[in-house]
C-alpha cells in the first residue's frame, strides 16, 4: 500500500530541516499517520538517535510499523498526543530534542466511508481516531444540547450559519436519530445556499470531529 494512501506531508523537508538539528537526538512525532515524517526523520538521525512515534489510530500504527520496519532506533506507541509525557517518562527519554505536530486528518481516514469522517460518501456517524473510545459523532449529533452543538460549530468550525444548522439537527432528531453522514449532510444543506454548501459541510464535519476526539484539549495538554 502506498504511503500516500495515508497522508502526503506538506512541506516535509522544510519541517524536518528545522526539526532535526542533532543526528544523535531524540525526536517525537505526535501524529504518526502513515510514517511520512517519521521516515524522513529516521533518515536524518544516526544509530545513536531515536525516533518516537505516537498515534491513536490502530490502522495508522499498523501501517507505520510496516513502513518503518527497516529502522531499529524507533519507539511507536498507540496513544493520543496528550500522553506524550507518560511515554517519554516511561522510556526515560526526557528531555527530547524536538517534537512535531502534524494536526488534522489524514487522507486514508477521509477516504474510508466506514470511518464517518467524510460528507462526500455515506457512512456511520463515527469520526473516532481511536475506535475503542465511547464517544462518537452519533452521540454528539443526537444527544448534545442545542447550546452544546452551537458552541462546537462556532468554536471549532467558525460556522456563521450555526443557529439554523443546530435548529435543523434538533428538529430532525426529534422524530428519529440521525444515523449517517449522508443524513447529516442533507440536514446541513437546508441551512445554506448551494454555492456555500461544501465549505459549510467541511466546517461542520471538522467541528464534530474535533469534539469527538478532544483534539484542542489534547493539543493544549501536549504543548504544556
Amino acid at each position: 500500500m502506498d504511503s500516500d494512501f495515508f497522508h502526503r506531508p506538506v512541506l516535509l523537508h522544510t519541517a524536518v530541516d528545522y526539526l532535526v538539528t542533532d543526528p544523535n537526538g531524540v525526536y517525537v512525532d505526535c501524529n504518526l499517520g502513515g510514517g511520512g515524517h517519521a521516515k524522513e526523520i529516521l533518515k536524518r538521525i544516526n544509530a545513536n538517535g531515536l525516533f518516537v512515534g505516537l498515534d491513536a489510530d490502530a490502522q495508522a500504527i499498523a501501517f507505520a510499523e510496516d513502513t518503518l520496519s527497516g529502522y531499529s532506533n524507533k519507539i511507536i506507541r498507540r496513544v493520543f498526543s496528550n500522553q506524550l509525557d507518560v511515554v517519554l517518562l516511561q522510556e526515560g527519554l526526557l528531555p527530547v530534542h524536538g517534537v512535531l505536530f502534524d494536526l488534522g486528518i489524514s487522507s486514508f481516514q477521509v477516504d474510508s466511508p466506514k470511518r464517518g469522517f467524510s460528507f462526500q460518501e455515506e457512512g456511520p456517524l463515527d469520526m473516532r481516531f481511536d475506535a475503542s473510545q465511547k464517544l462518537t459523532a452519533r452521540e454528539v449529533v443526537n444527544e448534545y444540547s442545542p447550546a452544546e452543538l452551537g458552541r462546537i460549530l462556532r468554536e471549532y468550525g467558525e460556522e456563521k450559519h450555526w443557529k439554523l444548522i443546530v435548529r435543523n439537527i434538533v428538529n430532525e432528531r426529534t422524530g428519529a436519530p440521525i444515523e449517517n453522514t449522508a443524513q447529516l449532510a442533507e440536514i446541513v444543506s437546508r441551512a445554506v445556499p448551494a454555492k456555500q454548501l461544501n465549505k459549510t459541510l467541511a466546517r461542520v464535519f471538522q467541528a464534530i470531529r474535533i469534539e469527538v476526539n478532544g483534539e484542542l484539549e489534547r493539543l493544549k495538554v501536549s504543548l504544556e
